[in-house]
Order: structure tokens, then C-alpha cells, then sequence
């Protein structure tokens, strides 16, 4: 969209995000919940004593009720109220009172909450609760901070704290901390937000309970993200993605794939953020998670967006809006509608897109959604005036002004913003007063500068007019002497280009006539033998074994020659580049050669992550992989092994094929890479070769910026080296 940068947009999408997770667990606990309630029902109506137990059971129903059924909430808390103050029992009068408070938060009734809370922490003190007392600090702490009273939430999150840490309830000063990280963060206070959630995260580590170290990860990595440092960011994704699917942690998954797609889009590693969010989409749908899937759809779209591929972008949009018919998001729908306004106004359909816009910032307006009012505003008053309605062009930006000032409006942008107010005036007031002392001398030797400017004007104007001239005439010969070296630059460009085909038909047919004949006439003559009857099917099977070698090394050939022959002639341009995972590949390779290495008893092994991802023409890959693959199976004595690794360092990829074969010298090494008069050597049981294919190799991966080198020694084996720039995209 026109203004608005991607740090923005990508606060945007983690929060409408942040609120579908709430959504998801609350789902989780509703599910959880509804089956515990029904437990409770059955032990009430089995329960035969009006004692402790029962009071007990009325409260932990009410808790229960808190998310599926509310209104039933206060009921229950009140029968068990009622039966504690019969038979005296304080700790069930103090929890009971406690749910009745808790009640009153989650309908909006904070002043009633507030009260229950204050009678429950009375009847907590009385008999020495510490536990009760916590709780109960802690839900007025929650009050305050769903009223947005960070400051007083975080001085009750302390209360809560201090006690939880007298009795040593781990869970509880885990959760305490990250409470209170989660309101300094709403504070601006990036500072004490990470202090207080890594406090949390260590406890929740020692304690080894696997969501609750998740949901800390995934805090860190969205502070991280918020403060504009998604590397570090990323860092928390990543392990919380590592702990959640080694338990098949659905909810983790679907949270830290969002994280981690939102640090790598922040990092401006588009590819690498397009899948994990095409990871969650699968998973969300997979799992029928509806509301999730649509959220990783809009993300999918606006990474689109980042990348200018403006009919992608659409598509996702179009299909998370259809996703939405049946939910109630209007966060998200604002988010699409501007989204497609934005896209279709830059596309030059404007009034299409003024539609969208228009209807995301009404939409966004109303439920006092704020994060996008910036950029909406802005792209509906450079909307207005495209159609020369600048009178409401003009509004808008007045809007748009209004909401910047209000997202500044935090205590330390205040605090800088005054600062700078404070030294501007004092300033212009310094400068008012050496004006005024100086009013009277300016005004003697005002008429003598008068002439002076003017005739310094003028000798300014006729040196620029002359400057002029000279620039025009300069920038003429430029460009006629620019057209000339380009026409013969290309001439240039075509000649070697014919010399260089003439040369190919040449070598092509060179290698036909040499490679071709060998087995063929071998084919040819054994097929007469066999008709003949000069030979036996005995002695023809024995030799059909080594006519087997020389057929699968011709295969190789014509399909390297092809490879070669069709890039040379299309100009090494016919590459179709896609993101690939070089693990897949390597894999597919393995397998395709399986029974050659079988037959040798040779181990393949594939030690690339599952994170390998480059982007290139698969075909040309793939051949480079399967040549280097099996020149190492070539090589290779029995019992030997093969090794494919991969590391990055100094911002490029580097993938080797390693063996533990016969080597080479290194007069042979250095000459490997070059044309046909290098010919290939026979393997370890005589399979052929032409040497086309380490040339295929090198044009290949030199036609991705990637460069092919070989580390050999006789008799310990050879290691191929390719190394490819890691691409931002």
C-alpha cells in the first residue's frame, strides 16, 4: 500500500493474530471445560452431605462455566457461597467470592469484580490464605489491565508476586512475571516487558512444561518483533516451533509459525515467511481450525503485497474474506477491505478500490480498530485526490495527521517530542532577541545589500544559463557516443554468440561420433553374435553385464548432452526458478540411485536440515545433484560412503558431495572443470563416463551465481563443492 512501511504492517498482522490465538485457546479450554462440567454435575447430584467437599464442587463448576455458559457462573458460585457461611467454612466462602469476582470481569462489571475481590482477600487474611491471596491480587491485577490502568495493574501483578514467591508457587510467579511483561509492553516499556517475560520463561523452563514455555517463546518473539528486531525475534519462534512439534503441539504450532513467519517478513526474507505461513494454513485446515487458517491466508496475502505480486495477493484476500462469511472478525475484515482497496487503487482502478478502502476504515471506525487507521486514511486521501475530489482528499489527510500524532503518543516519544519543543523555542526566542538588537544596524545597510543581492542575482542567472548550455551539449555527445558503443557491443555480442553455436555443433557432433559409437557398435555386434549363434545365452548374459554398464552410461550422456545442447542454444536463459528443499532432492537423487550404490554397498547419507531452501530451475539443480551423486557412486570403492552436507557462511550456501573413493591427483583436480579434451575415467568397476557432465555441472551452477570446485587426494576420496548466494527476495 502507498505509505505505510512494513514494520507497520507487520504490527497489524500480529495483532488481529494475538487475538485469533485467544480465540483458539479459548475454544481449546471451552472444549476442555465442557466435558469437566459435566463430571462436576454427575458428583453433585451423587453427593449426599452438606459439607466442605460439596461447597468445593459448587466452586470448581462455576469456575468452569466462566467460558461456554457465564450466566450459570454466578448461580453455582452463589449456592456454594451460601452453604460455606452455613456450615463455616471460610476458604470456601473466600473462593466462591473469588469466582463471584471473576464473573463480574468477564461480563464488564469491573467495580462489582473489584468489590468481590476486596471481601475474598478479607476472608483470605482472616485464616492466612497465601494461595487465595495471589489468586485474588491477581485477578484485580487482570481488572486494571483490562481497563488499560497498566500502572496500577502492574503494582497488584507485584502483590500477587511477592506472595506466590513466599509459598514457592513456581507456576504461579512464572505467570506473574509474564502478566506483567505483557502489561509493560502495552506501557511502551520494552525494557522491563522482556525483563519480566524472561524472568518467566526460566522459571517455566525449570518447571518443563511444554506450553506454558511456548506461550513465553512466542511472547518474547512478538515484543521482538514489535521493537523492529525480528532476528532476535526469530530466535524464540524458532525453539518454540522445535518444542511444539516434538509434542505434537497443535496450538504451539499454529502460534509459532505465525511468529516466525512475521520475523523472517520483518527481516525481509519473504520466501522463507511464505512457508511457514503456508505450513500453518495447512495445519489450521488440516486440524479445522477455520478462524486460524484465515488469519495465515491474510498474512499470505500481505507478504504478496511486500513482493508487488498484486494478483496473488488478491487471490489470498479474496479467499480469507470468503473464509470469513461464516465469523465474526471484524478486525480482520478491515484488514482485508483495505488491503484490496489499497491494491486495486495502485492497479489504476481507483473508484473500485475507494470502495474497499472505505469500507475497511468505516469498518475499523466502528470497532475502534486503530493499528491500520493510519495507512487507511492516507491511501483514501491519495485515492480522492487521483479522482480531483480534493476537498475530501484533504480531509482525510487531516485524519491521517491526527491518528500519527496519536501513535506517538507514547510517554517516551512525549518526553522526546517536548524536548525537541523545549529547544526550538528557546531557540527562535535567542534569535527574536539578537533580531530585534540588530534591527537598527540592518536597517542603515538595507538599501547598499539591496543592490548588491540584485546584481549578484543577475550575474547567478547568466552564469547559470551559460552552465546550461554546456550541460545540454555534453549530455548530447553522451548519448550519441552511449549508442554507438552499444551498437557494437552487440554486434560483438552476436558474433561470439555464432561462433560460440558453431563451436557447439562442432563439439556436439565430435562427442556423437566418439561416445555414440563404442556402445552401439558393442550392442550392434553381440546382437549378431547372439542370431548367429557365435555365441551362448550363457556367455551372452556374461557379457550382458558389461554391456549393461556402457548402455546406463550412454542414457547419462544423452541426457547431459541434451541439457548442455539446449542451454547453449537458448543462451543459458530457459530457467525457471522456484524456492526448492535441497533435502527433498537430495533424497529423490538417493533413491534414484539406490541400486547402483546397492551393487557396490555403498552407504548414502543425507545430512541436510529440512530448512535448506534455495531458490532456482529445479531441472538444473537437480541435474547438478544427480551428476555429482553419481560420479561419487562411480568412484566409490565397496563398502565405501557418500556424504551430502550442507553449511552457510559469509551470506552464501554451500552444499558438498563428499566420498571416500579413489581421489585424484591434483594436476587432475585443477584441470577437471574443463572442456571435452578432459575425458572421464573409467569408475571402480569399469562403469563409463564422457566428462560432459562436470561441464554441465559448472555452466548449471554458474548460471545461478554459483561457483563448482573439488578438494581430492589419491586413494582418500573427493569432496565437490557448490556454493550459491543466499537470495533475499
Amino acid at each position: 500500500m502507498f505509505d505505510i512501511n512494513n514494520n507497520n504492517r507487520i504490527r497489524v498482522l500480529g495483532t488481529y493474530w494475538f487475538l485469533s490465538i485467544s480465540l483458539l485457546c479459548l475454544a481449546i479450554n471451552i472444549s476442555a471445560q465442557n466435558r469437566q462440567v459435566d463430571s462436576l454435575l454427575n458428583l453433585i447430584k451423587k453427593h449426599q452431605n452438606q459439607n466442605t467437599a460439596l461447597v468445593n464442587l459448587y466452586c470448581n463448576l462455576a469456575e468452569n462455566y466462566r467460558y461456554f455458559n457465564p450466566e450459570k457462573m454466578e448461580p453455582m458460585a452463589m449456592k456454594g457461597l451460601k452453604l460455606a457461611e452455613k456450615i463455616g467454612y471460610k476458604k470456601g466462602m473466600g473462593d466462591c467470592i473469588l469466582a463471584l469476582g471473576v464473573y463480574c470481569s468477564f461480563i464488564g462489571e469491573h467495580e462489582k469484580a473489584l468489590r468481590y475481590d476486596n471481601i475474598a482477600i478479607g476472608k483470605y487474611k482472616e485464616i492466612n490464605d497465601k494461595k487465595g491471596l495471589g489468586a485474588a491480587y491477581n485477578n484485580i491485577a487482570n481488572i486494571y489491565s483490562d481497563q488499560a490502568r497498566y500502572y496500577e495493574s502492574i503494582g497488584f501483578y507485584k502483590k500477587s508476586l511477592a506472595i506466590r514467591e513466599l509459598i514457592a508457587d513456581s507456576e504461579g510467579i512464572a505467570s506473574s512475571y509474564n502478566n506483567m511483561g505483557n502489561s509493560w509492553l502495552n506501557l511502551g516499556n520494552y525494557s522491563e516487558a522482556l525483563t519480566n517475560l524472561l524472568k518467566g520463561l526460566s522459571i517455566r523452563e525449570k518447571l518443563g512444561k511444554s506450553q506454558p514455555i511456548v506461550n513465553s517463546l512466542n511472547n518474547l518473539a512478538g515484543v521482538y518483533n514489535t521493537i523492529g528486531n525480528p532476528r532476535k525475534g526469530l530466535h524464540y519462534s524458532l525453539k518454540a516451533i522445535k518444542l511444539s512439534e516434538k509434542d505434537s503441539n497443535i496450538l504451539g504450532c499454529l502460534w509459532s509459525y505465525n511468529t516466525a513467519a512475521l520475523s523472517y517478513a520483518g527481516l525481509k526474507k519473504y520466501e522463507r515467511s511464505l512457508y511457514y505461513y503456508y505450513k500453518g494454513l495447512n495445519l489450521a485446515i488440516k486440524n479445522e481450525f477455520e478462524g486460524e487458517a484465515r488469519v495465515y491466508e491474510i498474512g499470505i496475502a500481505e507478504v504478496y503485497v511486500f513482493l508487488k505480486d498484486y494478483t496473488r495477493a488478491t487471490e489470498h484476500y479474496q479467499k480469507s474474506l470468503k473464509m470469513g462469511e461464516n465469523l465474526n472478525n471484524p478486525d480482520e475484515d478491515a484488514t482485508i477491505y483495505i488491503g484490496l482497496g489499497s491494491i486495486y487503487a495502485k492497479s489504476g482502478d481507483v473508484k473500485k478500490g475507494l470502495e474497499y478502502l472505505l469500507k475497511g476504515y468505516q469498518l475499523a471506525e466502528r470497532i475502534h480498530f486503530r493499528p491500520p487507521m493510519l495507512q487507511v486514511t492516507n491511501e483514501i486521501a491519495n485515492a480522492y485526490a487521483l479522482m480531483n475530489d480534493y476537498k475530501k482528499a484533504f480531509h482525510y489527510k487531516q485524519l491521517n495527521s491526527a491518528y500519527a500524532d496519536s501513535l506517538l503518543n507514547d510517554e517516551t516519544n512525549k518526553k522526546i517530542a517536548e524536548a525537541q519543543f523545549d529547544f526550538e523555542l528557546a531557540k527562535k526566542q535567542n534569535a527574536i532577541e539578537l533580531l530585534e538588537k540588530d534591527k537598527s544596524i540592518q536597517q542603515k545597510e538595507s538599501d547598499k545589500q539591496k543592490y548588491i543581492s540584485m546584481g549578484l542575482l543577475g550575474f547567478l542567472i547568466l552564469s547559470f544559463i551559460i552552465l546550461l548550455g554546456v550541460v545540454v551539449n555534453i549530455r548530447k555527445e553522451r548519448k550519441s557516443t552511449a549508442l554507438i558503443r552499444k551498437q557494437k557491443d552487440e554486434i560483438e555480442k552476436q558474433r561470439v554468440t555464432l561462433e560460440s553455436l558453431n563451436q557447439l555443433k562442432d563439439k556436439t557432433f565430435s562427442i556423437l561420433s566418439h561416445d555414440l559409437r563404442s556402445p552401439v557398435g558393442s550392442l550392434t555386434q553381440i546382437l549378431i553374435m547372439l542370431e548367429d549363434q557365435s555365441i551362448t545365452p550363457e556367455e551372452f548374459l556374461i557379457l550382458k553385464k558389461h554391456l549393461d554398464q556402457q548402455l546406463v552410461a550412454l542414457n547419462r550422456f544423452l541426457d547431459n548432452l541434451l541439457h548442455w545442447s539446449k542451454s547453449h542454444m537458448e543462451g543459458n536463459v530457459s530457467s525457471l526458478k522456484v524456492p526448492l528443499n535441497l533435502l527433498d532432492l537430495v533424497q529423490h537423487n538417493f533413491q534414484l540411485m539406490h541400486e547402483n550404490a546397492k551393487q557396490k554397498q555403498i552407504e548414502m547419507i543425507n545430512e541436510l536440515s529440512d530448512d535448506v531452501i534455495i531458490t532456482a530451475d529445479k531441472d538444473q539443480i537437480d541435474l547438478v545433484l544427480r551428476n555429482l551423486i553419481a560420479n561419487a557412486i562411480k568412484f566409490t570403492t565397496k563398502n565405501g560412503t557418500i556424504k551430502v552436507s550442507s553449511k552457510e557462511e559469509n551470506n552464501r550456501l554451500i552444499i558438498a558431495v563428499s566420498d571416500n573413493g579413489i581421489g585424484m591427483s591434483a594436476e587432475r583436480s585443477a584441470n577437471l572443470f574443463g572442456d571435452f579434451a578432459n575425458r572421464s575415467l573409467d569408475g571402480t568397476i569399469g562403469e563409463k563416463g564422457t566428462g560432459l557432465g562436470l561441464l554441465l555441472c559448472k555452466e548449471f551452477v554458474e548460471l545461478h551465481q554459483g561457483t563448482i570446485w573439488v578438494e581430492s587426494e589419491l586413494k582418500k576420496g573427493s569432496t565437490f563443492f557448490v556454493s550459491f548466494p543466499v537470495r533475499e527476495v
